[in-house]
């Protein structure tokens, strides 16, 4: 039963992903989706970087022209994209599905299309699935920016064999415990072969049967002001405090924007930091996700980014480690509770909040049931949410 439930779940979200075996070919060609976008939304696709992007995230495909990539098509490729199709399969089943169906049942999409994800890392994996309306996401984390990966990579047996190893190592605690290890992270990401966020960032949009149109390096100056950069180097030369990537794609439907930025949310930084701040605010009200934020909007040194976000946002979804409960004024805001909540993690047991303790047992015939783990407490049963919304 479990079986037939994993190859519904498949099909139904995926068509596009195919099974990968050494000596079958495929037989979606993504030349005819490419071309189909084109054709819908009068845009170029850009189809060497989806199959750099799909090579990365071990999807297969006929229509491959990178030398590289086809002179590496081999058993050790294929090993690498069969563990990663059965790692999406897994998630597939466990998140995507039970997720998607509480967004639709529970989440409100008004005209706000801009999400805002700080403390995300490269989770655009959880922001597309709970908020496809949104047209731009801004991430931000202290993780590094990173290049794309050189495709020697896949021409090179033992390059190969060091890239996937990391990939594989920075996947592992989101597909598995639904967040990123922030210390793991930073390892990870300083190694040669896996330099930064961009890396999952083109495999995630990838695994979500997404076409990638476009990748940039982008900052944001002191008046809140874009610039657009040609390369990594000289991005990485430029004095701007906020300095990130953009990569446009799109469903089929529009092109959408997701932005990372590398940036350091404390008062001291903010302090001296007001153009992202001048940037946001130019968005106008925007949703808000906070997941696995490490407490840190516990603190009283991470006030301004709190207040910042209180101050100009329509919805928050979050768990207990993004803004206290008792910062939610409830003459406000509504807010509606999900699952369970009995503490943090014990590496952040000073984050307890007995007031949201007091809140779930007050409010316990309201709380609704939360059918997917997220967050620290990832596993079913365990977790919590808050949907948090202005009051009409």
């Amino acid at each position: 039963m479990r079986l037939l439930i994993s190859v519904f779940i498949l099909l139904f979200f995926f068509s596009c992903k195919n099974e990968v075996s050494k000596n079958v070919e495929i037989s979606t060609d993504s030349s005819k989706v490419f071309q189909a976008n084109r054709n819908a939304l009068a845009i170029n696709i850009d189809a060497p970087l989806n199959q750099l992007a799909a090579a990365v995230a071990g999807i297969d495909s006929i229509t491959y022209t990178l030398s590289q990539f086809n002179q590496l098509k081999n058993e050790q490729w294929y090993t690498y994209a069969n563990k990663m199709n059965a790692s999406w399969l897994r998630y597939d089943s466990l998140h995507t599905l039970p997720m998607t169906l509480w967004r639709n049942k529970e989440l409100v999409y008004d005209s706000t299309h801009f999400l805002f994800y700080p403390f995300a890392g490269a989770d655009i994996l959880n922001a597309y699935t709970l908020f496809p309306d949104a047209d731009k996401y801004i991430l931000i984390g202290l993780e590094p920016i990173g290049s794309l990966p050189d495709t020697s990579v896949f021409s090179n047996a033992s390059k190969f064999n060091a890239y996937t190893s990391a990939v594989n190592a920075s996947l592992y605690a989101i597909l598995n415990f639904s967040f990123f290890r922030t210390i793991s992270m930073a390892s990870d990401f300083h190694q040669k072969e896996l330099n930064g966020t961009v890396h999952l960032l083109v495999l995630f949009l990838k695994r979500m049967n997404l076409q990638l149109v476009s990748f940039n390096y982008v900052a944001i100056d002191a008046n809140g002001n874009e610039k657009s950069f040609l390369d990594y180097t000289s991005l990485q030369l430029d004095s701007a405090l906020n300095k990130g990537c953009v990569i446009k794609f799109t469903d089929g439907k529009e092109i959408k924007q997701v932005y990372y930025f590398s940036v350091d949310l404390s008062d001291d930084k903010l302090n001296r930091n007001q153009g992202l701040f001048t940037y946001l605010a130019k968005e106008g009200s925007f949703n808000t996700y906070l997941k696995s934020a490490s407490y840190l909007m516990h603190k009283t040194y991470f006030s301004k980014i709190r207040n910042f976000i209180l101050a100009n946002t329509s919805q928050i979804v979050q768990d207990d480690s993004g803004i206290p409960y008792r910062f939610i004024d409830s003459t406000k805001w509504d807010v509606q509770l999900y699952g369970t909540y009995s503490g943090p993690i014990p590496m952040f047991g000073g984050s307890y909040q007995p007031d949201f303790v007091a809140a779930y047992k007050a409010k316990a015939s309201l709380v609704k049931p939360l059918p997917f783990g997220i967050g620290y407490k990832y596993k079913l049963g365990e977790s919590n949410l808050q949907v948090i919304r202005t009051k009409q």
